[in-house]
């Protein structure tokens, strides 16, 4: 991602609450997001919810962003609510919507979600290994920015994302046999 793109649409933001450029700025980061949250909760339905909430606090708190890394500041917001999320559902009953269809019958990068190697991403990986994949391969980051965003060693991640596909090859070949 082009950090200094990001920095002039914050800026933008910051000064005069431009819809525009925080609409491009959406447009450029929601891929990113939407991956990363999914990859904590799991949960498709549970990640575009998380998802608004992040871009609702981004804009809360957008005044005390200093330049340099936005994916990272939207991401470090991103994951304080997903994890905040958790800790209040293990007091709350779970309900399954899961038979509910979506009245629109239009796709939107959240329906990336929805796909054989994701189901296989569930029972296969561990949260940290489903999210350094879903960053790469969906979001689109490079190993460099996933290290950041994870707060690993490049190296690891690398190591991490190469193994999570063995397993997933793996998986998905006896699944077929």
């Amino acid at each position: 991602m082009d950090n200094k793109r990001l920095d002039i649409l914050i800026a933008r933001i910051k000064e005069s609450g431009d819809e525009t450029a925080f609409a491009e700025f959406y447009e450029l980061t929601s891929k990113g997001l939407f991956s990363y949250l999914l990859s904590i909760v799991r949960r498709r339905e549970v990640a575009e919810d998380l998802m608004q909430d992040t871009y609702v606090r981004f804009r809360q708190s957008v005044q005390s962003y200093k330049s340099g890394n936005p994916v990272a500041f939207l991401i470090e917001i991103g994951k304080n609510i997903a994890f905040n999320h958790i800790k209040r559902a293990k007091y709350e009953t779970a309900t399954d919507f899961s038979e509910w269809e979506p009245v629109s019958g239009e796709k939107s990068v959240e329906d990336l979600a929805d796909t054989t190697v994701t189901d296989a991403m569930k029972k296969v990986l561990t949260a940290d290994e489903a999210q350094i994949v879903m960053l790469y391969v969906v979001a689109g980051f490079k190993h460099r920015e996933i290290a950041e965003i994870v707060k690993k060693p490049v190296g690891t991640v690398l190591w991490t994302y190469n193994n999570s596909l063995k397993k997933l090859r793996k998986y998905l070949k006896e699944e077929q046999a």
